[in-house]
This record gives structure tokens, sequence and C-alpha cells, in this order.
């Protein structure tokens, strides 16, 4: 296997809605203030300006999030932009959490090593190479397997009627 190899976030077409929102959101709002000249204008384009903040913050997100591998290496930044650089044999626990629904099975893998903490989703590109990473360079004894099994609301509601 590689050793060397970047798990990002893999969602180009919400990065682009998000964009179109944010520019249609801006004009709309410049426009219904030149257009009304009114304090409840104002107050309804402040209110919704609230929205804004967190859609900055998940393009953010969705573009300066990576966990990056080279080798023993493993360099993470957050979406402030902050890096942190550990060896993998400084990794201290790995909790692997297993969802399984009705619509597929979705996977988190948290990983702590000292005070330096991670995750990498199943959405993310490259999960899968990380997932083999770590089974090959942690310790089992550091892995905690979690397993959820979400079950169908209608038959839960049969069952517990009768």
């Amino acid at each position: 296997m590689k050793n060397k190899f970047t798990v990002k976030c893999d969602a180009k077409s919400l990065n682009g809605m998000a964009v179109g929102f944010l520019i249609f959101f801006i004009v709309g709002s410049i426009w219904t203030i030149l257009k009304y000249h009114k304090i409840p204008v104002y107050v309804s384009v402040a209110f919704f300006s609230i929205f804004i903040v967190p859609l900055i913050l998940l393009l953010l997100w969705l573009n300066l999030v990576y966990i990056s591998v080279n080798k023993n290496m493993i360099e993470t930044r957050n979406m402030f932009g902050i890096k942190k650089r550990f060896d993998v044999n400084e990794i201290t626990k790995v909790v692997w959490r297993t969802n399984y629904t009705k619509f597929g099975t979705a996977e988190k893998i948290s990983v702590k090593a000292g005070k330096k903490k991670f995750s990498c989703e199943t959405l993310m590109k490259n999960s899968d190479k990380m997932s083999e990473y770590i089974l090959e360079n942690v310790s089992s004894d550091l892995i905690i397997r979690k397993n959820k099994e979400f079950k169908d609301r209608k038959s839960t509601r049969l069952n517990s009627s009768h």
C-alpha cells in the first residue's frame, strides 16, 4: 500500500452551491436596501446575515481541512489553518465507529495522539486508504470498535404496537 496520500473533504457540489447562495444573498440584500430604504428591511437583512457566518465557516472547512500521510508522519490541518504533525507511533487511541442504516454504512475514525486529535469519515476522499493505513500501522489493542445499527422507524412502530 502507498504510504503517501491526503484525505480531504470531497464536496465540490456543496461548495459550489454555498458560493452561489452567498452571491445570491449579497446581491439580493443590496437590491432590497437600495429599493426600499426602510428600517424593517435593514433589520430583516441583518437577521438573515446571521446565516452568512456559518456558511463562510462551512466553506473554510471544506477547503482547508485535510489529513496528510507521508510514511510514518501524519499532518492535519483544521479549518483555521493550524497544522499539527505527529508520528504514527504517538497514537494512543483510535475509536472506530460504524453506523449501519437502511441507506448504507458510514464509518468515522477518531484518532488521538497525546493532545492532538483528528477524525476521518467515509465521505472524505481517500478515507479507505486512511482506514487501511490505521489497520496496518496501529496496534489492534489501541483500536476501539463501536457498531450501531439503526432500525427502520416503521418496523419499530409496528413491533411496539403488538
